[in-house]
């Protein structure tokens, strides 16, 4: 048995792909989104120090002392919300104690994989047990969806939160009365076929999100209202599509959000657009960028016969293929 010094957690949580709906679910239009098999791993301990440090594999190392106001500017961009959130953990116990959190991630950072909510969820899962917090799934959206907003520059759906913490595919809504919420339903959905492929372009969401897009509203409001509408009729096609396991009309679903994205919002890039363009004359169902875009990934839709010719089409167009499980499961997390 460890002692309260040396207890340690461990806790993983999965990325996820946007079969419908970014952008758009920002603005309460519903979306689809699945976790998929490439996960961010967290272990986290107690330490003697007065301070919580966070060790990123990506980012490197920052750390933060324990009861003092600052805003963290010495600390990276990607690593501030991570030490907040650590650092709220810690402060939160009977008696404040300091933490060290190592994080590993399998999912590239800004790439529309949802890096960032899984990492902000296997922190709180690996460190929320050290103290003695409780916190089910349901929970994890209230305690992560200021950090995703600051994550994302200031606008964001926490839609994501969602899938990575609770794995399989789900409709989600962000409904914003006197608190933020969001509605979702978990679809029950069979064995779909992808192949993810990665442009190698990174975009930071927060450019995309917190700025693009903003300015877009701002200067074509109307624009932008008619695609979200388009977008919003999608996805209840799509979602009726998945439940029939009618995957051409999915197929088809996604190829017009793409061209929503691609030509009326602006928001993807021409490696995109040459990865969309190759997997469909391979033979995919349908292919669209997922997450922010100009640049990150795109995937496409398959059958287990055009699987392998997708993936070579991909790699043949500069891009990289990963072969990922889609819908598999959410936060999984252990205490010694």
């Amino acid at each position: 048995m460890s002692s309260e010094s040396e207890k340690v957690s461990k806790a993983s949580a999965p990325g996820n792909l946007f079969f419908l709906g970014e952008h758009a679910v920002v603005e309460g239009v519903p979306a689809i989104v699945a976790a998929v098999g490439l996960r961010a791993r967290v272990l986290a301990r107690l330490t003697q120090s007065s301070a919580v440090e966070v060790d990123s594999s990506f980012y490197g190392t920052e750390s933060a002392r324990l009861g003092e106001e600052k805003n963290l500017e010495h600390a990276s961009i990607p690593l501030r919300p991570l030490l907040r959130l650590l650092k709220q953990v810690a402060e939160s116990a009977s008696k404040k104690v300091g933490m060290k959190a190592t994080i590993e991630s399998e999912i590239p950072p800004e790439c529309g994989l949802s890096s960032s909510s899984a990492t902000l969820c296997a922190l709180l899962a690996a460190s929320a047990p050290l103290v003695d917090l409780r916190i089910n799934p349901d929970d994890f959206y209230e305690w992560l969806y200021p950090y995703q907003v600051e994550i994302h520059g200031g606008k964001a759906s926490g839609a994501e939160i969602a899938s990575t913490a609770f794995g399989g595919v789900h409709r989600v809504q962000k409904v914003v009365e006197q608190t933020t919420t969001l509605l979702r339903r978990k679809l029950d959905i069979k064995p779909l076929r992808i192949v993810v492929g990665d442009t190698l372009v990174r975009s930071p969401t927060r450019e995309v999100t917190g700025r693009y897009m903003r300015e877009l509203q701002e200067k074509e409001p109307a624009l932008v209202e008619r695609s979200f509408a388009r977008i919003a009729a999608l996805v209840d096609i799509a979602e009726r599509a998945i439940i029939e396991d009618d995957l051409p009309v999915l197929g088809e679903c996604m190829n017009e959000n793409q061209r929503i994205l691609r030509d009326e919002l602006g928001v993807s890039h021409l490696v995109l657009d040459r990865l969309v363009e190759v997997t469909l004359q391979a033979g995919a169902l349908g292919a669209k960028l997922s997450g922010a875009g100009r640049g990150g990934v795109m995937f496409a839709l398959t059958t287990g016969v055009t699987q392998p010719a997708i993936a070579e089409a991909i790699e043949k167009a500069g891009g990289k293929a990963i072969m990922v499980e889609l819908g598999g499961p959410g936060i999984e997390a252990t205490c010694e």
